[in-house]
């Protein structure tokens, strides 16, 4: 019978490495027996002991600690050849020397399969970023497992980028915690940058587990303004189910036509109500747009040409000619009046008695 190393396709040379030991021991057994029986047992006892057992364990070789289990492994098997190789010159029975060489595969099997459960049940701690891609998904899994015990020994560095890996595996936030209540209590996790959706089915893809990470990772970077109008919609109605929103910006008044959503209608109102600066910024066409909304919504549109002052400075450097325009605005808009900053007010105030105005209180 011939026997032949396996292929290095595909094979991590430390797999290699315990194949071709495993091969060399068998190979080495079956020359010192008569019967294909025996031979058989031989080469049975000796791969299920160590290749099947180990198998059997789940054990993943790109992580560190397995390779160092399969790279010590394949000695084992190669002091296993030799010895039978040696066993005759000692003048050893064909049954006490093929009887030991047994015992010695299934006890060496035993020992690995008994050291291989104890040492890898812990899992990898990674200090460096750069550590977390080396990871196996087992090895990210066993992390996650056990977090409460891990996250203050992974390296600060390491965890946005084992956050990230979290994320990719679709598992959830640790210790069964809900966003919203994080949120609520200031919680929060580091997390690399996440790739944003840039479809409506890639919204339908997520899973409801990858959306918390997701809204961390839009929480810290930002980034939703840039996604297409139609995305960031589908993003935000997949959002609400963990508590978490933000604002939609509509980059073209297209963008705006038809749109029916109440909630977000009304946050843009307020939005831009009480900071002139961004509706300011925002551009002619859009703001005829976003006033269309606002009126169908029955809210009260937003002045166009007004540049409401958001600035102590901008008020308290207006001339009387400058400073009436602004006084007859909110004389005419009250409700604007009444929710400005009392800083503003107070300096707005100051301005209507050095000009002899009547007061709007």
């Amino acid at each position: 019978m011939e026997f032949q190393l396996p292929s290095l396709q595909g094979q991590t040379p430390t797999d290699f490495a315990l194949r071709a030991g495993l091969y060399a021991a068998s190979g080495a057994l079956a020359s010192q027996f008569s019967t294909l029986t025996v031979m058989h047992g031989a080469i049975a006892g000796l791969v299920n002991s160590l290749s099947v057992q180990i198998g059997q364990t789940a054990i993943k070789t790109d992580d560190t600690a397995s390779q160092k289990i399969l790279a010590s492994m394949a000695p084992l098997a190669l002091s296993t050849a030799l010895m039978t190789a040696l066993a005759p010159r000692l003048s050893l029975p064909l049954s006490l020397y093929g009887g030991i060489t047994l015992f010695l595969c299934n006890a060496a099997g035993e020992i690995v399969k008994i050291f291989a459960l104890s040492y890898l049940a812990a899992p990898v701690v990674p200090e460096k970023a750069e550590e977390i891609k080396d990871l196996s998904d087992a090895g990210v899994r066993k992390l996650h497992a056990d977090y409460a015990n891990q996250k203050d020994k992974v390296g600060a560095k390491a965890l946005p980028a084992l956050h990230a890996r979290f994320y990719a595996l679709d598992l959830p936030l640790p210790e069964e915690k809900i966003f919203a209540e994080m949120r609520k209590a200031n919680e929060k996790f580091e997390i690399t940058e996440l790739a944003l959706p840039q479809s409506e089915k890639d919204v339908q893809d997520l899973s409801k587990d990858q959306l918390p990470w997701l809204a961390f990772s839009l929480l810290q970077h930002g980034g939703v303004s840039k996604l297409d109008f139609k995305v960031q919609a589908a993003l935000l109605n997949a959002m609400k189910e963990i508590g978490f929103s933000f604002y939609l910006t509509p980059k073209t008044p297209g963008d705006l036509m038809d749109f029916k959503d109440d909630e977000v209608i009304q946050a843009w109102h307020t939005r831009y109500k009480n900071d002139s600066t961004r509706w300011i910024s925002v551009p002619p066409a859009l703001k005829e747009a976003f006033n269309k909304c606002f009126t169908n919504q029955g809210l009260t549109p937003i002045s166009l040409t007004f540049k409401i002052p958001s600035r102590i400075k901008e008020i308290g450097k207006m001339n009387k000619e400058q400073f009436q325009e602004v006084y007859d605005h909110y004389n005419t808009h009250r409700e604007e009046y009444d929710e400005l900053h009392r800083v503003l007010k107070l300096e707005f105030n100051k301005k209507v008695s050095e000009f002899h105005f009547a007061p709007l209180n």
